[in-house]
């Protein structure tokens, strides 16, 4: 790989390592971040891949937002990319949905992010809050529709241990940045629509979208040992009511019984991708919500008499 790079093997070892944040990494570490980073296409000397250490111990791997462009550029059957920014009856921002086209495909892969649900206390989403709720739903979409799993991006990495640090537990998914970085690749100049419409941003393909922000601003076995399970509070709807997203809390809870169980948050996902056919735990409605915890005692179970 040093050779790719025109670098000596111990010059390119010593430039990965200071500036990929792989300072403390260990030998296998080292090279499991250059196989991700070979696997995916990505080049670590221009920050499209880099890691930090995971207060639990070992690294996670951080995609920044040039190269979850990259990666969706350059897939074969990638045909396409459009936003819609939905605003309240104040012209304030609410929502934003990316749908990603593929040839392929008949219909379009479309995620919706919630600035309610994304929004974190950092001066980055507080200055610009747009433009980081469309990095947001950007690489939601791509992740699902080119069945990206084992890498994140660096704000939702800082956003989830944030989550576990709450709940007084050590992250073991992943070790953030002290702040997010200034995302590259975004640009303003966009008028906003009349209260309460939808902006349609429209990129053809093989060009990065433009970022264009409106200026409004658990159970276990009898007799294991093994921990108990905490539970989703998400029973079944009601038959006259519709199946809702699971809340925050429930997510949370969700990725703390994953934990219990031996999942990280890679491979949480990966495993809600596989059975549910979501892209994320915020697309879980309450029914399956309701059966992953079933999911999550049968593990445990298993783990028991193992």
């Amino acid at each position: 790989m040093a050779q790719h790079y025109s670098l000596e093997p111990d010059e390119f070892r010593r430039v990965i390592k200071a500036t990929c944040g792989l300072q403390k990494a260990t030998d296998e570490e080292f090279l499991a971040f250059l196989a991700v980073a070979h696997e995916h296409g990505l080049n670590p000397l221009t920050r499209e891949i880099f890691a930090f250490q995971r207060p639990g111990g070992g690294i996670q791997h951080i995609v920044s937002v040039d190269g979850w462009l990259k990666k969706m550029n350059e897939h074969p059957a990638f045909d396409g990319i459009r936003y819609a920014d939905t605003v309240n009856d104040g012209g304030q921002l609410v929502a934003v949905t990316c749908r990603i086209y593929r040839k392929d495909r008949r219909h379009p892969t479309e995620v919706t992010e919630y600035l309610r649900e994304n929004r974190r206390q950092t001066d980055q989403w507080t200055q610009r809050p747009a433009r980081m709720l469309r990095h947001r739903a950007t690489i939601q979409c791509i992740r699902t529709a080119f069945n990206l799993a084992g890498i994140m991006e660096q704000d939702e990495f800082d956003a989830w241990v944030e989550r576990a640090k709450a709940m007084n537990g050590p992250a073991t998914q992943g070790g953030g940045d002290d702040s997010p970085e200034d995302w590259p690749g975004a640009t303003t100049g966009q008028v906003s629509p009349p209260t309460g419409a939808v902006v349609e941003v429209s990129v053809e393909t093989g060009i990065s979208p433009k970022i264009n922000p409106p200026p409004h601003s658990e159970g276990r076995k009898k007799g294991s040992t093994a921990p108990p399970l905490p539970l989703v509070d998400a029973p079944p709807p009601e038959p006259d009511k519709p199946d809702e997203l699971i809340s925050e809390e429930d997510q949370d809870r969700l990725v703390k019984a994953g934990d219990v169980v031996g999942l990280t948050m890679s491979k949480l996902l990966r495993y809600v991708r596989e059975h549910y056919q979501v892209g994320d735990l915020r697309e879980l409605r309450q029914s399956q919500a309701k059966q992953l915890q079933v999911d999550f005692r049968r593990m445990g179970e298993e783990q028991a008499r193992r």
